[in-house]
């Protein structure tokens, strides 16, 4: 058997064997539906050994990509048996190496083959497969050698990516599209895999949406990999699945408590990629201590239940300045996909408080809960501590009007080294309680100290806030 499928064997071998016989139809119907759809050549890539839990993840995303849903127990026939252990496992990359939205969106049918090669000074570079949302470009990579490769010395800038002036571009996409960042990783000393994320330069542009298409191809040439300079030329056919995007035209001005600043909410998208948010802000300029500022404001993002969608980085410019006592700015802000169950987006500018002195505990995993006050804003309450061999699990709840700031001004501390929560996940929002949980690098046999800031009370601007219903 070729080494580069013995992860698809692996998934096969977990899809096929062990299962019971209770299965209802809809589900094998469409079971068998999807394997006679999908293609039986499998696709040329090698996996370095994972972990269990790796692979348990490799074998859900099978699961869920070959039904459309999840399966916690089903019957697979003999003839269905044969057919999977020949279907490949698509988007191999996104999941090996891709963040949890992308893997979500992976699972969830949205990224197409590419297998696109070429090869210049003894390397070949192969794209994979790809993800298009309409808001982003995602792109596996793959390297390969029959010697060694060049050394990864920055992950995130492997490649010099520019654009070709010998290959036609009808779709002007290079006008529109530049590559953003890649995240490249080291499976062999003979191969690397990594991935392409590519952004719109025209994400604050209003008429943004009418100018980007949704099929069209993408010429690249990638002029160095690592220290080596070559030319690798590609023309990738990106087309967006459209299936799981939602885009809100909203344009709707809600005006500030100065009766000056106003925000313009002018649209809202959300995919399993993550979720984006563009507007405009019009204040007073010059500024007083009086008026409302949003390049100054804090924005966001919960649910109807309260659940805080995580900021995801963003950008902005200046607007049209229409009066010269008015400033106006355009932004495009970023944030984590929106959870399925949620039917409400709402949108909350806001200005965190300051912070004034700082505060301490040591932890006993003996006397828990303990409980740190952060000051006018709040308090954090760690419940819980698991230790593992390398690691402790955390569990705590932030209590207070600024859960996103007081999550930011926690750190755990052992031995001196500072491990921030900005890592933690948040598992449920309860009565304004919200409950986190993280993963940090300490020992069982050493103290550990949660350290915070205090924090002011945060200021909400309610008359700025906007409600967008999703379902």
């Amino acid at each position: 058997m070729d080494s580069n499928t013995n992860i698809d064997e692996q998934i096969r071998t977990h899809l096929t064997g062990n299962l019971s016989s209770e299965i209802p139809e809809l589900v094998k119907s469409r079971l068998e539906q999807t394997l006679q759809l999908l293609e039986t050549e499998p696709m040329p890539m090698q996996h370095r050994t994972h972990s269990r839990h790796r692979k348990s993840w490799f074998v859900a995303a099978a699961v869920v990509l070959a039904i459309g849903g999840t399966l916690a127990s089903g019957f697979i026939s003999p003839a269905m048996a044969e057919t999977l252990r020949k279907v490949p496992f698509i988007g191999q990359i996104f999941e090996a190496l891709g963040d949890n939205a992308l893997q979500d969106a992976n699972r969830k049918g949205l990224s197409l083959p590419v297998n696109l090669s070429a090869t210049d000074q003894g390397i070949t570079l192969t794209i994979t497969e790809m993800l298009y949302d309409g808001v982003e470009i995602k792109l596996g990579i793959q390297e390969t050698s029959t010697s060694k490769l060049p050394i990864i010395l920055d992950r995130s800038n492997r490649y010099e990516i520019v654009k070709s002036r010998t290959q036609e571009d009808p779709a002007h996409a290079l006008d529109i599209w530049y590559h953003a960042w890649s995240n490249v990783r080291s499976e062999t000393s003979t191969q690397n895999i990594g991935i392409l994320s590519f952004e719109s330069m025209l994400g604050t542009e209003p008429d943004r949406d009418a100018t980007i298409s949704k099929e069209f191809p993408l010429p690249i040439s990638i002029k160095k990999v690592g220290d080596v300079e070559g030319n690798w030329k590609f023309e990738i056919p990106i087309k967006w699945n459209a299936s799981l995007t939602k885009k809100i035209s909203i344009n709707k001005t809600n005006k500030a408590p100065d009766g000056i600043g106003s925000i313009t909410l002018q649209s809202v998208v959300t995919s399993p990629l993550g979720t984006e948010i563009r507007f405009k802000t019009a204040e007073a300029y010059p500024s007083t201590s009086s008026s409302w500022s949003g390049f100054n404001s804090d924005y966001m993002v919960v649910d109807e239940n309260g659940y805080i969608i995580s900021s995801a980085g963003g950008s902005g410019g200046p607007g049209n300045q229409m009066q010269t006592n008015i400033a106006e700015m355009i932004h495009t802000k970023k944030y984590d996909p929106i959870p399925e169950r949620s039917k409400t987006l709402i949108f909350k500018p806001y200005k965190s408080g300051r912070r004034y002195g700082d505060a301490a505990i040591t932890l006993n995993p003996n006397a828990l809960p303990l409980t740190l006050q952060q000051g006018e804003v709040g308090s954090v309450t760690v419940n819980s501590m698991a230790f593992e061999e390398d690691r402790v699990i955390i569990q705590y709840d932030v209590n207070g009007n600024d859960p996103v700031g007081q999550k930011l001004a926690m750190e755990f501390i052992q031995d001196g080294k500072r491990v921030f929560s900005d890592n933690s996940k948040l598992l449920r929002v309860n009565n304004s309680v919200y409950s986190y949980v993280g993963e940090y690098p300490f020992q069982k046999d050493r103290p550990i100290k949660l350290y915070s800031s205090k924090l002011h009370k945060a200021t909400f601007y309610k008359e700025l806030e906007f409600q967008v219903p999703l379902r």
